[in-house]
């Protein structure tokens, strides 16, 4: 256990790639789960820093019992049962978001603590298809319009890359983009990230913190450099491991658990 005297640590991890491959069908691993338990045990606290809104973290990820949540990059965070940051758009920014993606015929979805929505009707009907099974299964999703939308953050597919520089563009002043390696776009308000929860986690927890985290890609990037050790999974994206201290074996192969051994955070 920590002494008064030592310094805590935290320990913070991704959700997709990192706990769960949902596109790979791989699911939490007991080998996980038992590794996040023995931190626990040992008194360290642990964290998800996810880029999921708070509604879409799934069942078996909270089942968890994490100390800490930083949810919607940095827009969401809550402590040991208690919201202490809860970013949400205002009223005349949900308007605006919506109105700019129907003038371009591109479906979005606005991700919230509570629910996540998506438009009644959308542009491309594969996309809102499985958008809505998706969101069904966590019992989270809502269809626009709503009298009131409480959202952190948006999320977008775009084929066209005209079409991806307009919106941007036109949504620039409110939202800063993490652009993935394929069609995904995310958008969150200025200033947010995970780095930036991070920050706001650690100032209400207090004291000397020594913190890790564990992530596989573009928007942990910032999570990954912020930390005190930062570690990209193997199943990892390039840049993530570049901005890595260290890189762990993929999650397929236990990554986590062997990792957390290997740094003596739990018993070998």
């Amino acid at each position: 256990m920590i002494t008064q005297n030592e310094k805590k640590i935290i320990v913070y991890f991704d959700i997709d790639g990192t706990l769960i491959d949902s596109a790979n069908s791989i699911a939490l691993s007991q080998a996980t789960a038992d590794a996040i338990a023995e931190l626990k045990r040992r008194g360290h606290l642990v964290a998800v820093n996810t880029g999921r809104s708070y509604a879409f973290i799934p069942p078996e990820v909270r089942a968890l019992d994490f100390d800490a949540c930083i949810a919607g990059c940095g827009t969401y965070i809550s402590y040991r049962g208690e919201t202490i940051l809860n970013e949400y758009f205002s009223h005349a920014d949900v308007d605006r978001i919506i109105s700019a993606f129907r003038a371009e015929r591109l479906d979005m979805i606005l991700e919230g603590p509570e629910h996540v929505y998506l438009e009644a009707v959308g542009f491309d009907p594969l996309m809102m298809a499985d958008s809505r099974h998706l969101f069904h299964e966590s019992h989270s999703l809502k269809t626009l319009p709503q009298e009131t939308v409480r959202a952190n953050k948006i999320s977008f597919m775009v084929k066209s890359g005209e079409k991806d520089r307009r919106i941007r563009e036109s949504l620039k002043d409110l939202l800063h983009f993490i652009l993935y390696p394929y069609e995904l776009r995310e958008g969150m308000p200025h200033g947010f990230t995970k780095a930036s929860g991070m920050d706001v986690l650690e100032r209400v927890i207090g004291g000397e913190v020594r913190s890790y985290a564990f992530g596989d890609s573009v928007n942990d990037l910032d999570m990954l450099q912020r930390a005190n050790v930062g570690i990209a999974m193997g199943n990892g994206q390039e840049s993530a491991k570049a901005v890595s201290d260290l890189v762990a074996p993929p999650l397929a192969e236990n990554g986590i658990a062997r990792m957390l051994k290997q740094l003596k955070l739990i018993e070998g």
